[in-house]
């Protein structure tokens, strides 16, 4: 083989292999995907913790709100003194997302015998819970009562509004509205007789 035909034999042995590698870089493969593992759902958000201290400052009304998996709160309630050494237990309740409770700042009693505290519902009246600090029943046998519930019974012709504090030791000072929704008189609710009063002044 003379040099002109090896030369020309070269170059086409080169060219094939040009094209042959470019053919194969040029060429996608499928890679193998290694599965991870999907991220954690985030911790649940603390419970929010808010307190009102008697007029005295001796003994302290606790509530605790924690949010459950499925959208609900759950509310606790419970009562300590100054020196938080005498924690104890109340009341409990689990409510849906339309639903609340809260403390109001006037809800312990003068001489903190009595509290009350509020569970609010979306488009309804507010419900006005009054329990007796000891965490002994009434002598009903219920645990706490419902102030605003007791009032609509009584059938005054006015509709509780709300219960703003209270007169003395044993009465809760209501304020209501008429069917028409102007401002009704006030009244007491007395404890534990449960009796309503009417004031001759509107609060």
């Amino acid at each position: 083989m003379n040099k002109k035909a090896l030369l020309v034999l070269v170059l086409i042995i080169f060219t094939l292999l040009s094209v042959s590698a470019g053919f194969f870089l040029g060429k996608s493969y499928p890679t193998e995907i290694t599965p991870t593992d999907s991220p954690p759902p985030p911790p649940p958000p603390p419970p929010q913790v808010t307190s009102q201290s008697s007029s005295d400052g001796t003994r302290q009304l606790i509530m605790t709100a924690t949010l459950n998996s499925d959208g609900t709160h759950t509310y606790t309630f419970s009562t300590t003194d100054d020196s938080h050494q005498d924690k104890q237990f109340v009341f409990t309740k689990t409510l849906d997302q339309t639903q609340t409770m809260a403390i109001p700042f006037n809800s312990w009693s003068p001489d903190n015998k009595y509290f009350f505290i509020l569970e609010q519902t979306a488009g309804k009246d507010t419900a006005t819970l009054v329990f007796p600090s000891s965490g002994v029943p009434f002598s009903t046998g219920e645990k706490y009562l419902d102030a605003s519930d007791i009032f609509t019974k009584k059938g005054t012709g006015h509709r509780f509004d709300q219960a703003t504090g209270w007169a003395s030791n044993s009465l809760i000072l209501i304020n209501t509205t008429s069917d028409s929704g102007t401002k009704g008189p006030s009244y007491w609710l007395e404890l534990p007789s449960l009796a309503v009063i009417r004031l001759s002044t509107t609060f």
